[in-house]
């Protein structure tokens, strides 16, 4: 749950809204080296490793 306050000044209560990444989609991703969560994705360096 996120809160939030308005231009009035209240405050708001809503749902994230996250997209998910397909499975296929993670399969690439991982294959070319990328750190995949439900809803994003980093680049790794070697150097952090």
């Amino acid at each position: 749950m996120i809160f939030s306050m308005s231009c009035s000044g209240e405050v708001v209560e809503k749902e994230p809204e996250l997209i998910q990444i397909r499975p296929s989609i993670v399969n690439q991703l991982k294959k070319a080296k990328y750190g995949v969560a439900d809803h994003s994705t980093v680049g790794l360096c070697h150097w952090t490793k």
